[in-house]
């Protein structure tokens, strides 16, 4: 159960401050969700209050579906080429690259973490023309770096917007070879899924519920085998075999404390930067 406030909040000066804190928590709660934290620090200093009671307060305000992740953000500013440098690095270890790879798949872990302010989201698909070039490691590293990642393989449909409008993932689909041919709804839902706002709407029990596919996805698969659609609205990393003189670590798909550490990064840089990557609305 959550603490109340005495009944001495009913005093004038207690009344302001109640005041002020439900304004802000009504501007806070329009901002995008990673600013929450940072103006929920500046308001508990503002009003000289505990910071963890005031979170408690502003998620019964929103309503716990709406406060941030429960992971805590690094507790320092982090550097953007810092940060792409220790994604690469983390990627490198497990998988062999080329430059443009290198370059691709941490942007895009990047763009992942300030999802929730993207207007389109493009497809990453990791392909090769053989199997066995790392893509199912890949992904593996790829749902230790992501937030709220989801691993699944044959989707449907209805899967598809039914998981993402519950758990708002990052997506991971393996195994995608034939999957789209074999399943026409799918590819329409994830060609619409490309914009936000577009939604997929279904009778639940007698009533109309608008489910939302919007979400940041990573399809892997042998060969391309996407509709012009699809692939024109993606983002293809292309991998190869590994040659007999270049050496990656074993990776366990297990979680360790070097994936918690840049997440935990990867969440404050997003938190720190979210406003501005939208345009100064939060600051306006």
């Amino acid at each position: 159960m959550r603490r109340r406030r005495s009944p001495s909040a009913s005093a004038p000066k207690e009344e302001r401050k109640d005041k002020e804190r439900e304004r802000a928590f009504e501007a806070i709660a329009k901002l995008p969700r990673l600013a929450h934290e940072a103006r929920l620090a500046e308001l508990a200093k503002r009003l000289g209050e505990d910071l963890e009671l005031l979170r408690e307060e502003f998620e019964d305000f929103v309503g716990p579906e709406e406060t941030a992740d429960k992971l805590d953000p690094w507790d320092e500013p982090v550097e953007t080429k810092a940060l792409l440098n220790e994604l690469t690095a983390q990627l490198r270890r497990y998988v062999v690259l080329n430059d443009d790879a290198a370059v691709a798949i941490p942007l895009w872990t990047m763009f992942a973490w300030v999802h929730e302010i993207a207007v389109h989201s493009p497809l990453l698909v990791i392909t090769s023309a053989e199997p066995d070039t790392g893509k199912t490691t890949t992904l593996g590293v790829l749902h230790r770096l992501t937030p709220q990642s989801y691993l699944a393989a044959e989707l449907t449909g209805p899967n598809l917007y039914r998981i993402v409008d519950h758990l708002h993932p990052t997506l991971i689909v393996d195994d995608a070879d034939r999957l789209f041919e074999r399943k026409v709804d799918l590819t329409h839902i994830v060609n619409i899924s490309w914009t936000r706002g577009t939604k997929v709407p279904r009778q639940v029990q007698g009533t109309t519920h608008w489910f939302d596919p919007f979400c940041p996805k990573v399809l892997g698969m042998v060969g391309l085998a996407l509709s012009p659609a699809l692939a024109g609205r993606a983002i293809v990393v292309k991998l190869w075999p590994k040659s007999p003189d270049e050496e990656i670590a074993d990776f366990r798909h297990d979680d360790d404390d070097d994936f918690v550490t840049l997440r935990r990064k990867a969440l404050r840089w997003a938190a720190d930067n979210v406003a501005t990557l939208n345009g100064g609305v939060a600051g306006d």
